[in-house]
């Protein structure tokens, strides 16, 4: 039985109205033609202007969808890889009606976002407010992900300044981050032996408590139900929209028609707008100018001291982007490290051999009578190599975040015009088998020196994207991902449920914007008792 896509009806709409309107067969055949003209001559060279560079090879698509239809709705990045392979290490596509180059070369990918101002811009679908836009009706993009130029400049400046000021990187980060791990050892040995279904949801409130000590000097309780609902929101809205290819988020009229997503999601944003808002109000109701008390404040200071009103920081706007700000934060400290420790949970389930290979490297360097901690990560080669695996192996945000060309640019001899966006194929590079050796086998020791005793990091590994836009949550990520998994596995092991013939799923993943795992279900061992 074949299923029909959803756009391929909205298509077959379209045709038919167009039959009834035209009442000449040539006329009909005329504006057909006419169309694919425009698209194969004119639609794909539009903004190349007086540049001198080449456009990319790519895939011809259709006239109005360009290539959407050709994408898998769930997993369009399986088909990105599959053109990598046919057209190269760059490639041109049109993509929510843009025109889109994908980067498959890990060094050019490097070299673009890391050297080239250019290409320092954000894509947002479809409208220059992207759909996720806390105050979508201001006209003015706010927040450190999704803002570009001078703004995203001076926010993402001061805050990672500030982020290291309050601790990221330092031992303080570390005793958040073990404050929070232990309850989490604590939970764990609580359930013993029963089955766990959703280690992402513990692990959530967990994760981004060490980072919201220092943005709001407040942690939440691991089963604080707001927290849990909105995460629980987010992952629904998520997956909803993907199931039908995202389309909705260009087109939210196509809720109307039975696509799903855009109104979930806005919920969504709603219900974190509110929660953040009040996080502000409640900083400004007890701020002091002579004490910073956390991030908000140090944030809060900045705005009030703001004279320029051109700045990202003056007034209603500077209050507008701290809340943004905590919620862009927020977001990639939970999302991302949760998901990947999810994933961390499947894949020592999936191969026992491995775990047992990380406990007895962690018994025989650290022992049992005490918890790791970063000092310990030059003497855990294979726990580091594991990690930098699962990495690779989840590819979690499988085409990054996308960029685009700020202005019109030559690059290597291909032509960039002004808003461009530009994806990276991070899961291409990562399973390409010339750059990582049998990548569809999960092998830690890749990331190992030939003796075994020292990690090695590879270049082509890029989870955290590379370059000017590098995730700015990167050294807290890579911190809690080797205390969670040194100090879980140091204390437990874990297997699927032997009494559920389901409980494995295999390594497929669930659609989302995310590449998360499909539900399973575990049980753990207290390797100590």
């Amino acid at each position: 039985m074949v299923t029909v896509s959803k756009t391929w009806v909205i298509t077959k709409y379209l045709v038919e109205l167009i039959i009834k309107m035209v009442v000449s067969l040539p006329i009909l055949i005329a504006l057909v033609v006419g169309a694919s003209l425009y698209y194969v001559f004119i639609s794909r060279r539009k903004n190349k202007g007086k540049l001198d560079g080449k456009i990319p090879s790519g895939p011809w698509g259709l006239p109005l969808f360009g290539n959407m239809l050709q994408l898998d709705k769930t997993s369009p990045f399986l088909q990105y890889d599959k053109w990598a392979q046919k057209y190269g290490d760059i490639f041109s596509v049109t993509i929510f009606g843009t025109p889109t180059y994908v980067v498959s070369d890990p060094k050019m990918v490097k070299e673009m976002f890391s050297q080239e101002p250019a290409f320092a811009g954000r894509f947002n679908v479809g409208d220059d407010v992207p759909f996720n836009e806390f105050y979508p009706t201001s006209g003015k993009v706010h927040g450190v992900i999704n803002t570009e130029g001078k703004d995203w400049e001076d926010i993402r400046r001061f805050t990672l300044r500030q982020l290291r000021d309050f601790g990221f990187g330092k031992s303080t980060m570390e005793g958040l981050i073990m404050e929070e791990l232990k309850e989490v050892l604590d939970w764990m040995k609580s359930n013993e032996g029963k089955p766990l279904t959703d280690i992402k949801a513990k692990m959530t409130i967990a994760v981004v408590n060490s980072l919201w000590m220092v943005i709001s000097g407040n942690r939440y309780k691991h089963d604080d139900p707001r927290i849990l609902a909105l995460s629980h929101d987010l992952t629904k809205a998520m997956e909803e929209a993907a199931s039908d290819g995202a389309i909705v988020f260009l087109f939210p009229w196509l809720e109307k028609l039975g696509y799903k997503g855009f109104t979930s999601f806005r919920n969504y944003v709603d219900k974190m707008r509110v929660v953040f808002t009040r996080a502000v109000e409640e900083h400004k109701e007890t701020y002091s100018a002579d004490y910073a008390r956390d991030f908000i404040d140090v944030f809060l200071k900045e705005v009030k001291s703001c004279k320029d009103s051109d700045s990202a920081f003056y007034k209603d706007f500077g209050e507008r982007q701290l809340i943004t700000v905590v919620k862009d934060l927020f977001e990639a400290g939970t999302e991302t490290s949760s998901t990947t420790l999810s994933w961390i949970f499947l894949y020592m389930a999936t191969f026992p051999e491995v775990q047992k290979k990380m406990q007895k490297e962690i018994d025989d360097m650290v022992g049992t009578s005490r918890l790791c901690g970063l000092s310990d990560r030059p003497s855990l080669p294979y726990v580091e190599a594991f990690i930098a695996e699962a990495l690779r192996f989840s590819s979690i945000v499988p085409a990054g975040v996308a960029h685009r060309a700020l202005f019109d640019v030559v690059y290597k001899g291909y032509a960039f015009p002004k808003g461009t966006a530009i994806f990276p194929n991070l899961y291409g590079i990562h399973f390409n088998p010339k750059i990582f050796t049998d990548p569809q086998s999960f092998k830690p020791e890749r990331f190992l020196s030939p003796d075994g005793k020292t990690f090695k990091k590879h270049e082509a590994l890029m989870p955290f994207s590379i370059g000017r836009r590098q995730c700015a949550g990167e050294t807290l990520a890579r911190d809690t991902l080797f205390l969670y998994t040194a100090n879980i596995f140091q204390r437990f092991f874990v297997k699927f449920d032997p009494t559920d013939s389901n409980a494995n799923p295999g390594l497929k993943t669930s659609a989302s914007f995310l590449l998360t795992p499909q539900p399973y279900k575990i049980v753990l061992k207290d390797r100590l008792a």
